[in-house]
């Protein structure tokens, strides 16, 4: 499995070479809508509970994304995405560790502001919906009948994001987005916060 500090480098060393090639500087303007299709990895905020006996495996999950920003003023836009993986809920019982997964669609709703040609800032709300079975990583305490909240239908919370972006040619653009989703929804001791890193193709299609 890749390294989160691999990935990032990987993705940003991609970032680089593209704005090295390009020479777009025009702003996205009221009435624009650009769509795109990217590849995702996530990753659970590693807890920091001083009661637990051993560091929690915490893996990359990889996964797929769908983004529409529509601009609705000169450098501003809401943006909506569905994004589909598998997610990681992590819980402490008195420095017992029980971990679970499973596959949900997560669909921030964020309005964002361009600045600078290259970058943008977005801020707003998520819900996340479960799409499969949960899949538990440390099988003795599910089976004593403590969960998670990866068994719950849906969760909600907050979220931020930091995104680059680097024209390929006519319409096109290459976007890295870096994300971070805060739970408002949390059980007792439960870690299920989010990093998230999203490369996509995107087109103006208006």
């Amino acid at each position: 499995m890749l390294s989160q500090n691999f990935a990032f480098k990987f993705l940003l060393l991609i970032t680089v070479f593209f704005s090295c090639s390009s020479s777009w500087s025009q702003q996205a303007l009221k009435g624009d809508i650009i769509a795109g299709l990217g590849l995702m990895v996530n990753r659970v905020d590693t807890p920091q509970a001083p009661s637990l006996t051993a560091t929690p495996k915490v893996p990359e999950n990889f996964g797929l994304g769908l983004i529409v920003d529509a601009y609705f003023a000169d450098y501003w836009s809401a943006e909506m995405a569905l994004l589909f993986a598998d997610y990681q809920f992590i819980r402490d019982y008195n420095g017992q560790l029980l971990s679970e997964t499973v596959n949900r669609v997560h669909v921030p709703i964020l309005v964002k502001y361009s600045f600078l040609t290259y970058f943008s800032l977005g801020l707003g709300f998520y819900g996340s919906y479960r799409m499969g079975e949960v899949k538990s990583l440390t099988s003795p305490m599910g089976q004593n009948g403590l969960q998670t909240s990866a068994s719950d239908s849906g969760e909600h919370g907050l979220e931020g994001s930091f995104q680059l972006t680097f024209p390929l040619f006519e319409k096109y653009f290459l976007t890295l987005n870096i994300r971070h989703s805060y739970s408002l929804t949390p059980r007792t001791n439960e870690e299920r916060n989010y990093q998230n890193l999203l490369l996509s193709l995107r087109k103006l299609v208006n």
